[in-house]
């Protein structure tokens, strides 16, 4: 007998018909450089969508497409000197430790597209990017916080999430070690509003999406839906 293997409980979106449901645009970085990115949807709450290291925002192209055909505005964008290219987009700069300053911007032309509320989020260093933004000041209205590590710009997550009122999501592999370590840290120190899930998954950042049973993932796409519902 074969393995049953479990299918998502999503309609399946392609990278293709991902693209095909975005805007191409252009904003400027908190330095001046040229960030290009990808707006998908429409939707009174908005996400912006952080990529990973040694990645850009395709990372996010599905996930992105799916938020829109769930009633969310959505922009992915390459981080500075991230340049997959085409369609896809590219971005100008070089990458340097102040780019979490350009989340700011970000939010700023989601709210400018129509979006009254915006949620930032990423994977990885995206997580921790807005973790950070959003405790020095960065104007939005909720966290998505997947699979990031410790110590962005050399300040323990604690000191990081202590201030940071805005309801927040944070998820993470159980079997992704350093990543799943926060979860209690944050139960303890996070102030309320905040949910907290650990799936059952290796994976790491958005490659939960793309990698791990789509039962996991489904618990990933079905917690951001929840949380975006309460915002």
């Amino acid at each position: 007998s074969s393995a049953t293997v479990s299918e998502s409980r999503f309609p399946k979106i392609d990278d293709e018909d991902a693209l095909a449901m975005a805007t191409p645009l252009r904003f400027d970085a908190a330095d001046g450089s040229r960030l290009e990115g990808l707006l998908f949807g429409t939707g009174d709450v908005g996400v912006v969508l952080a990529h990973m290291l040694q990645g850009d925002q395709t990372q996010w192209l599905e996930f992105a497409a799916f938020l829109a055909t769930e009633g969310y505005r959505v922009l992915t964008f390459n981080s500075r000197g991230t340049c997959p290219g085409g369609q896809n987009g590219c971005s100008r700069g070089t990458g340097s430790a102040d780019d979490w300053q350009d989340l700011q911007p970000a939010v700023d032309v989601v709210r400018a597209a129509g979006s009254s509320r915006v949620v930032v989020g990423g994977a990885s260093i995206g997580a921790m990017k807005s973790l950070y933004a959003l405790g020095r000041g960065l104007d939005a209205d909720g966290l998505i916080w997947v699979s990031g590590f410790d110590f962005y710009g050399l300040v323990p997550v604690r000191r990081q999430v202590r201030d940071v009122t805005v309801p927040k999501l944070f998820i993470a592999g159980e079997y992704d070690t350093d990543a799943a370590a926060l979860l209690p840290v944050f139960e303890r120190v996070a102030p309320d509003p905040k949910l907290i899930v650990s799936l059952d998954t290796g994976e790491h950042g958005t490659d939960i999406v793309r990698f791990a049973d789509p039962a996991v993932a489904d618990q990933l796409r079905g917690a951001v839906l929840d949380f975006l519902e309460d915002i």
